[in-house]
């Protein structure tokens, strides 16, 4: 199809707690003004069993489907899926909200397993929407807040409630796409190019080796994956993740041979210091 005939909005959904490990992804294409199709796939991080996914990462707002321990335990890595992502993108931007961070959650799952980044073009929808919208009625510039302002009639996030149950990926990346497409018919442009133009935003590129940033290209550094988070008080749990990360490793041999191997004493985990309450 082609980078130059639309786009697609993505948006990852992540294990919870302080992991920014992809958990969940939503896709959205944009072909001449309309959205067109959707892609929905979970996926797992090899190191994260499913305790460390949190209760409002299971569920889904408005599509009813939960994620069962059986569904996420044989869900493929994010690289094991990616061929199917990328073939769905097909060499066409990508435009996220915040998307630095679900480009960069992207990239840790390929970190995890050792591999070289995938290889995309990025823009982020709210970056857009405060150049399109920068003060007035808006009561933020968050997708729900926007989905009510700008295009009410889609009917997305009814019943929003986002401390009791996870988000939709595929209602948010909708949500961007007519984001976009919004911010279009306010300037003016037909395409997402020219709306980039025209606000002074650009397209970021990632490369397997390098991603772009506002302060420059950033060199992928092969590094040790660390333990999940949610497991420090576990220590059985905390060496089965290890383990699971070396079975899974395909990168250089060398940096995950750091990784403690069976019977290796595993660090004591530190003391989480609570705050004091009379």
């Amino acid at each position: 199809m082609g980078a130059a005939n639309g786009y697609v909005a993505l948006d990852v959904e992540r294990v919870g707690g302080r992991s920014r490990r992809p958990l969940q992804l939503g896709l959205v294409e944009v072909v001449d003004g309309h959205v067109t199709r959707s892609l929905m796939r979970w996926v797992r991080t090899p190191g994260h069993p499913w305790d460390c996914v949190t209760t409002t990462s299971r569920g889904m707002l408005k599509r009813g489907e939960q994620l069962t321990r059986e569904a996420y335990e044989t869900a493929p890595f994010l690289p094991d899926a990616w061929p199917e992502i990328a073939a769905f993108t097909d060499g066409r931007p990508v435009v996220a909200h915040q998307a630095s961070g679900d480009v960069a959650a992207l990239r840790l799952a390929f970190d995890d397993l050792g591999l070289p980044w995938p290889r995309l073009t990025f823009a982020c929808s709210l970056q857009l929407a405060r150049a399109v919208w920068p003060a007035g009625p808006l009561r933020s510039h968050q997708l729900p807040d926007l989905a009510a302002h700008l295009f009410p009639e889609a009917g997305l996030f009814t019943g929003y409630r986002p401390a009791t149950v996870g988000h939709d990926p595929v209602e948010d990346a909708e949500a961007v796409a007519r984001v976009v497409l919004a911010a279009q018919q306010t300037t003016g442009t037909g395409t997402l190019a020219e709306l980039l133009a025209s606000t002074g935003r650009r397209l970021w590129t990632v490369e397997p080796d390098r991603c772009e940033t506002s302060k420059g290209w950033v060199d992928r550094v092969v590094t040790t994956p660390s333990p999940p988070d949610g497991l420090s008080w576990r220590p059985a749990d905390l060496r089965a993740a290890y383990l699971e990360l070396c079975e899974h490793w395909r990168g250089d041999p060398a940096a995950i041979a750091q990784v403690p191997l069976v019977g290796d004493p595993l660090p004591e985990p530190t003391p989480r210091r609570r705050p004091w309450r009379p």
